[in-house]
């Protein structure tokens, strides 16, 4: 599940038992291909993303410390092993290794990563029944260095978690990719539409974050059965929405112009389509000559969704919509007019 507030008993305990000596280490093993088991994992709990830290304090202050190890393509990324495990630096290296295989962008660079033993993953990092978890606040993934009973493999565990940090690495403004997923992913599968119609977003199994983040573990690593709602099981569609998320992520909007000339005619205007391939704020900027007065309509089918008077900018939030009309209509006036679209 999401979790978001922790008590301070538990992070208190949390201290206790990460900085307490470890009566016996564990070898950590490295990190190797595996073939993937088809079907799905064991209920109830797969994973936590944590909105606050979890962490113990002493981890922290310890982080900044922390070895680093490269990816072949020249990314360093801090790696903290939990001290129940023995680990040599080539079995660490083999964590590092897969992580740069996993298709990523420059959000690799902030990455930290903690390898602990699954009962710690669990106790003192995640939260009950949990196998891993992903926190936004210090963009670490707690991943355990042995493989669950339960299902998938460890390997798809952590590109998973991965998927969370591309999350906390991308903008779907208005709304919080952390929370509902990357851009085009997001608006491939419907998400705004389907939470406003609360067909997504109320609960761990239909959570968006969640759904994206399985999905690009799928995308990286398939084979493995989709728990989540089928309603995010991804196709191709959404492989390729991933894809650009991950390589070409989403910035901000774009300006589209617009220019035109109304006569001196009564109910004189001047209409014209825009693709919206995406969803998000768009606004509407129009700029007639200074002595006129025109109107700016904006519609999508049959439905008026924004107005806008001489030299106001109109916002709107497009959810589902793929397609806008812009009619200029004229009150009093005449002349040329400029309108800027800036959308998603």
């Amino acid at each position: 599940m999401r979790s978001r507030v922790i008590s301070a008993f538990l992070a208190a305990a949390a201290f206790v038992a990460v900085v307490a000596p470890a009566q016996a280490q564990e070898t950590l093993h490295p990190l190797r291909p595996v073939t993937v088991p088809v079907g799905p994992f064991t209920p109830p709990v797969r994973d936590a993303v944590l909105a606050h830290a979890l962490t113990p304090h002493g981890v922290k202050a310890r982080a900044a410390a922390a070895p680093r190890y490269s990816t072949r393509d020249g990314i360093s990324i801090p790696v903290q092993v939990s001290p129940s495990y023995k680990a040599s630096a080539s079995v660490i290296q083999s964590y590092v290794t897969y992580l740069g295989s996993l298709m990523h962008g420059d959000e690799l660079r902030s990455l930290h990563v903690y390898i602990a033993p699954p009962k710690q993953i669990a106790s003192t990092f995640c939260g009950a029944g949990a196998l891993a978890c992903y926190e936004g606040d210090n963009q670490t993934m707690y991943v355990p260095g042995a493989q669950q009973q339960s299902k998938p493999p460890l390997q798809f565990l952590i590109a998973h978690e991965y998927g969370h940090h591309i999350e906390m690495s991308r903008s779907n403004a208005p709304w919080s990719a952390y929370d509902t997923g990357t851009k085009n992913w997001f608006t491939y599968e419907q998400v705004c539409t389907r939470m406003r119609d609360r067909k997504l977003g109320t609960g761990y199994w239909n959570d968006p974050s969640e759904g994206f983040a399985e999905a690009y573990g799928d995308s990286q690593y398939p084979g493995v059965a989709f728990p989540y709602s089928t309603l995010m099981l991804p196709d191709q569609g959404a492989y390729n929405a991933i894809r650009t998320d991950v390589l070409e992520p989403w910035t901000g909007p774009h300006a589209v112009p617009f220019s035109g000339s109304l006569a001196a005619t009564r109910g004189a205007g001047q209409s014209f389509q825009l693709a919206t391939p995406l969803d998000g704020t768009a606004t509407f900027t129009l700029s007639p000559p200074a002595k006129a007065d025109y109107r700016l309509t904006v519609t999508a089918g049959r439905q008026t969704l924004a107005k806008g008077a001489k030299g106001t900018t109109t916002i709107k939030t497009l959810c589902g919509v793929r397609s806008l009309t812009l009619q200029v209509t004229r009150v009093s006036g005449s002349g040329p007019f400029g309108l800027v679209a800036n959308v998603p």
